[in-house]
């Protein structure tokens, strides 16, 4: 398979509140098993501001001496500049396929965006990965911005989380001139940006269903489109089932009701969020999209 497919994995924690290693390395292994190039770690739906840095150090340490998990894309983003190029030193000590910075929110910095990330490249000794995601940090970038910020030449790609069809295509016609990676970042478009010449996707569901994502970028790349729609047209309705208003302890909670991680602790909502009708509504969705769940 040509395309990238990242599974944007949630940080599992156990009840009492710690980080659960052994449930990391399960989705991560689940992950590589579906056929999927990797994962990327300590993002959004890794709750990344949640993770202290003994318990990073913790995960890429165990990380760096297992098998049989694909590639590994790790979260570096901070509220500073300054706190990013900490976290990707340390992270350096360890194996990975890259890093992925997303800019921080203008009331923490407000330095310029390219510079910023140029920086971070420039102190990098693998890709780095420009995760944009507006609703995030509420930064609007130009594609004219952000063809600039993929002319470094550390920058491994974008994930374009913008959910924005008209950017999507001005950076898809920049590609024909410009070397650069496109990695779609929304679950609900996947077919379509792979088909229109999207270099991967990196989806926050790809943890849940890894083997769905991996799927339908087979179908495109072998000219099964319909199939791919229709495929993609159930992943939206797991989504819906699944997330709705509780997107990481939602996830949690379906993945530990498949067995994969062994709580559905989370540190950016509350546990009382899942109400026990919240509950058997997931867990009747893992019965009915089980098919595509594994």
């Amino acid at each position: 398979m040509n395309k990238k497919i990242y599974a944007a994995s949630v940080t599992p924690f156990s009840a009492n509140d710690t980080i659960d290693i052994d449930s990391m390395l399960n989705i991560l292994k689940r992950v590589a098993a579906a056929k999927c190039t990797g994962s990327f770690i300590f993002g959004t739906m890794g709750e990344w501001a949640q993770i202290t840095p003994y318990e990073r150090i913790a995960v890429l340490k165990a990380i760096d001496v297992e098998k049989n998990i694909g590639e590994i894309l790790v979260g570096i983003s901070e509220n500073s500049l300054k706190m990013t190029l900490l976290n990707m030193e340390k992270s350096m000590s360890y194996k990975s396929a890259g890093f992925v910075v997303m800019l921080p929110n203008m009331r923490t910095s407000q330095l310029d965006a390219v510079k910023y990330f140029h920086t971070v490249c420039d102190n990098s000794d693998r890709p780095v990965y420009f995760y944009y995601a507006p609703v995030n940090n509420n930064i609007q970038l130009s594609a004219e911005q952000l063809m600039e910020i993929a002319s470094h030449k550390n920058c491994g790609g974008i994930k374009n989380s913008a959910c924005n069809i008209a950017l999507r295509k001005e950076l898809l016609s920049c590609k024909k001139d410009k070397n650069f990676a496109i990695f779609e970042g929304c679950e609900w478009a996947v077919d379509e940006a792979l088909l229109l010449g999207c270099d991967g996707a990196v989806c926050g569901i790809g943890a849940l269903a890894p083997r769905a994502l991996s799927r339908i970028a087979e179908m495109v790349e072998d000219g099964k489109f319909t199939e791919a729609r229709d495929l993609q047209y159930e992943l939206i309705k797991l989504f819906h089932a699944v997330y709705g208003t509780t997107s990481w302890i939602g996830q949690k909670y379906a993945l530990k009701t498949l067995g994969v991680i062994s709580s559905e602790q989370c540190r950016i909502q509350p546990f009382d969020m899942l109400s026990l009708e919240r509950r058997k509504e997931i867990e009747s969705a893992m019965e009915k999209y089980y098919d595509i769940l594994v």
